[in-house]
């Protein structure tokens, strides 16, 4: 009989190290519609290097006032997840952590963030399920869960969407993107990011996109769907925002250059 074989590790092969003082950052606007904006997926590998303001990802209308953005932050040792529609109710959702020098400061360590949102939920602490490592993360100093059926606009969003933003068009960024105008020499990530995935219309399981190894969380390859406006950035050496999901959902890259590439990847 033979062996069935199961999900293989993925060899990352670079990270990008970012610098909020030279301003890196990747963005899209989306010209289409998301599958779902119930539900949606992301995950991401980074590495703290600073300890300034520290913006993951984030999506936003790119205005100075009466701005909607969705971010995942990095600050002061915590971690924030969050959602603010200026034209439809203020905050839809912030879920802030405790402070954790260990997961969310500057360790030198590679650390997984898997984030599964789905808003379609009865019970309101299953809307948003935040994973470091494999571990579901449970302690929160805000915890302000979605709507039930609350449309979002992450990553996956579409552009000149009156949903959300008074027809504002919506950006979304890797390693920048605040909610204000976006400065990026003022908000973007301190440190290395790699393999960046997120996936439109599904909410996965912390193992899709890594697994226990001998003790070790590593990164594992995804053969599922992406939907239609998910990607997977591995921000190859001279092709920082190419899409590898087969979506062609292609990121422009601002101030990245091949002096940015690093042989530092997880999960070392």
């Amino acid at each position: 009989m033979a062996a069935i074989s199961g999900p293989s590790v993925k060899t990352i092969a670079n990270s990008i190290t970012w610098s909020n003082s030279t301003g890196e950052a990747l963005s899209k606007q989306f010209s289409s519609a998301s599958d779902d904006n119930r539900i949606y997926t992301y995950s991401i590998w980074y590495k703290v290097g600073g300890l300034n303001q520290f913006i993951i990802m984030g999506t936003t209308s790119n205005v100075g006032s009466g701005n909607s953005a969705a971010i995942v932050n990095l600050y002061q040792n915590k971690l924030t997840t969050d959602c603010y529609d200026y034209s439809g109710g203020g905050t839809r959702m912030n879920l802030t952590t405790t402070a954790n020098t260990t997961l969310f400061g500057v360790n030198g360590g590679w650390h997984h963030l898997h984030v599964a949102v789905d808003s379609t939920q009865s019970t309101a602490s299953n809307r948003v399920k935040i994973y470091i490592d494999g571990t579901r993360l449970t302690s929160f100093d805000t915890e302000t869960y979605p709507p039930q059926n609350q449309n979002m606009f992450p990553m996956t969003s579409i552009s000149n969407s009156s949903n959300f933003t008074n027809s504002r068009n919506l950006t979304s960024y890797v390693g920048n993107g605040y909610a204000s105008a976006v400065n990026y020499t003022s908000y973007g990530f301190n440190g290395n990011l790699a393999d960046v995935n997120v996936v439109d219309g599904l909410a996965l399981p912390v193992d899709t996109f890594a697994a226990d190894i001998g003790g070790t969380w590593t990164p594992m390859e995804y053969t599922g769907s992406y939907g239609s406006n998910g990607f997977n950035l591995n921000m190859a050496n001279s092709a920082f925002g190419t899409d590898s999901s087969g979506n062609g959902n292609n990121f422009t890259s601002t101030n990245i250059a091949s002096g940015d590439v690093s042989n530092s990847v997880p999960p070392a």
